[in-house]
């Protein structure tokens, strides 16, 4: 089983040539290959982009006591918005590029993951996350909230350059959700399926735990299936945002902007850039209206786990 490289570790490392190594296992490369403290900490915050997608989330909401105010990285002045508690099963892909070129708005180009930071290295040439949520509860603002009192619920998106600026964000183009009252949602793209899930750990020697994943969504237009086997453990890092770092844009309305700051703790069980793989089994169906982008040509480029995943949303 992995080691867990904490915020505290990232922060105060001062031996430069450090890697606080994972305990070697199949298929494990180190993850501090950056060499310096600088190099280390603008790893983290780029990795933070990996945990992206949202939808109206569901429960019964907890509120903020006060205005909450924010900046971001650029020291744009944000408002609190919303936040969540869950736990989340991303599955990133190389899928049909013109397809979802066409799903993009105006003025965005898709711009596939690369670099030499962790996010770069370990989703390389990804240009789809598909996380599948399981939202355990809802903060919002003002303490009210429409909808169930948790969900499941599974959103696309693909990171994008604008075309003008240059700038990189990402775009949430596609949702399947439970929860009636999240359609269509605050990404105008919300979608209502039943939505079945199972989820067992198994655990025969210490210090190893077997996880096994079902997931279904099905609407009335398509379906997505999902049935996953890993071994806990290969690459793990506990990533907090400081700020709102990562806009989120909804392909149906670009105007609509929310900023996400994210404490979460990542598990990369596979990751074919950089040789991990503690799964097992792995199975994706889709059908019906996400055939254009789901045409067979599909790779799975990595498989990361995000448990515990805490999420607060700011918005302009």
């Amino acid at each position: 089983m992995g080691d867990l490289i904490t915020q505290t570790e990232l922060d105060t490392i001062a031996d430069p040539k450090a890697t606080h190594a994972i305990d070697a296992v199949p298929g494990h490369v180190e993850p501090t290959a950056a060499g310096s403290v600088a190099a280390l900490e603008m790893n983290r915050r780029r990795l933070l982009g990996i945990g992206v997608g949202a939808t109206a989330a569901a429960g019964t909401a907890l509120s903020a006591p006060e205005t909450v105010l924010a900046q971001t990285t650029g020291g744009s002045e944000l408002k609190y918005s919303d936040g969540i508690a869950a736990a989340r099963t991303m599955i990133v892909l190389q899928g049909n590029s013109a397809a979802l070129q066409r799903r993009l708005p105006a003025g965005w180009q898709l711009a596939p993951y690369a670099g030499d930071d962790l996010r770069g290295s370990s989703l390389r040439e990804g240009n789809m996350l598909v996380p599948f949520h399981e939202v355990y509860a809802v903060r919002t603002h003002a303490g009210q909230h429409a909808g169930l009192p948790q969900a499941s619920y599974v959103p696309f998106i693909s990171q994008v350059r604008h075309t003008a600026t240059e700038a990189l964000g990402h775009v949430h183009w596609f949702t399947y959700t439970e929860d009636p009252e999240a359609v269509p949602g605050k990404y105008r793209d919300g979608k209502l399926a039943q939505i079945t899930r199972s989820q067992t750990f198994a655990k025969a020697r210490r210090g190893e735990t077997q996880v096994r994943e079902v997931f279904s969504a099905v609407a009335d237009d398509g379906e997505i299936h999902l049935a996953l086997t890993y071994q806990r453990g290969g690459m793990l890092i506990w990533a907090t945002a400081d700020r709102p770092n990562l806009p989120l844009y909804a392909a149906a309305d670009p105007s609509i902007v929310r900023w996400y700051q994210e404490d979460q703790v990542f598990n990369i069980v596979r990751s074919d850039p950089l040789k991990i793989d503690r799964v097992s089994e792995i199975k994706l169906t889709v059908k019906g209206e996400l055939g254009d982008v789901f045409d067979g040509s599909e790779r799975i480029v990595a498989v990361v786990i995000q448990r515990p995943y805490m999420r607060h949303v700011y918005v302009r």
